[in-house]
């Protein structure tokens, strides 16, 4: 039994929850569930649950991070590297204990779930990920390398500059904008080392820098994508915040339509241009829902934000009603909430 039938039912059973997660009709609103124990030979076990909306549940993986630090930064990064596996936009929530790392993770990964497939999108593009391989390339070089780091570090020194290059992580967004703007201020010192060190740089890091020209369209569109990325790291840092709300984040799209807006016309590549604004009217549909009305309207600051007209406001309570009775409230109940939104 242990062997053959064993395998047979396991199989079957994950071959069924495979379906079940390709299945656009099926999976979607999902909730991911994450939860980590110990086990009888002191094995750290973190298990990833996936919760449909009609209560289904799965057990989508476990994973033994004995050997890894059980920070909230380290678990974001497991669980966002979960839901871009399966598909972002089908995960609605995200469920776990009230530990501190967990507290740290769900803080992380907030923003990712709203963010990311922006993100993804634009970055994404050959205009912009052939500029961030190439300043990657720069600062994995340098920080790998003693003696080019140190002529850097005091050319850079001598010219009143003090923050180093810094590494981007592909799992998290500002990482990369960091990066990029940390290539982008040693500027001067990289160029230095091209002409007065180039004996001691690899043939990859000459042929970014040497080339007269393209070196110049080189900074130019690392300059052009950190003021694309600078309104997102603003966000991603307010969104952060123990007290933001889904009301705030509402806003703070507002805030990056604006931004966007102001911003195209000063990127040059018209390929990259019409990209971005796509990619951002695309993930921007999802944010003008019934919810997402709801949240503006109870929130004090932002209830302006939405329409005072009639229809608006029965779909604010409809949405109301149906969330209260979801949530098991009686029918009196559900009323009495209508009673308050229309004094509200």
């Amino acid at each position: 039994m242990r062997g053959t039938l064993l395998s047979s039912l396991h199989s079957k059973v994950e071959l069924q929850h495979a379906e079940w997660l390709a299945d656009d009709t099926v999976a979607k609103h999902l909730t991911l569930n994450l939860d980590g124990w110990s086990n009888a030979r002191m094995e750290s076990i973190y298990s990833f649950n996936v919760i449909f909306p009609d209560r289904r549940t799965i057990l989508l993986k476990s994973e033994d991070l004995s050997t890894t630090t059980h920070s909230g930064h380290n678990i974001a990064e497991l669980v966002i590297a979960t839901m871009k596996q399966y598909g972002p936009r089908k995960f609605a929530a995200l469920v776990t204990d009230n530990a501190r790392n967990m507290v740290n993770m769900r803080r992380e990964v907030v923003y990712d779930a709203l963010l990311f497939d922006v993100h993804g999108a634009v970055m994404g593009h050959k205009f912009a990920t052939a500029i961030v391989s190439q300043a990657q390339s720069l600062v994995t070089f340098f920080r790998a390398s003693h003696k080019p780091l140190a002529l850097l570090k005091e050319h850079a020194t001598s010219i009143g500059i003090k923050r180093m290059l810094v590494t981007s992580n592909k799992t998290r967004f500002t990482s990369v904008h960091a990066m990029l703007e940390s290539v982008l201020r040693l500027k001067e010192s990289l160029l230095f080392m091209a002409t007065e060190h180039s004996t001691l740089l690899s043939a990859t890091v000459l042929g970014i820098l040497a080339d007269r020209d393209t070196v110049d369209m080189f900074f130019i569109t690392i300059r052009q994508l950190c003021l694309l990325l600078t309104p997102f790291t603003l966000v991603i840092q307010a969104v952060q915040s123990d007290d933001a709300t889904l009301a705030d984040v509402l806003r703070y799209w507002y805030y990056l339509a604006r931004q966007m807006d102001a911003l195209k016309e000063r990127l040059t590549d018209a390929d990259f241009k019409a990209h971005c604004i796509s990619a951002f009217n695309w993930r921007v549909k999802d944010m003008h829902n019934p919810q997402a009305h709801l949240s503006l309207f109870l929130h004090p600051w932002y209830r302006g934000l939405v329409s005072k007209s009639e229809p608006a406001f029965n779909s604010i309570r409809h949405t109301a009603a149906s969330l209260w009775n979801h949530n098991g409230k009686s029918r009196q109940e559900t009323q009495q909430l209508l009673g308050e939104l229309n004094q509200y």
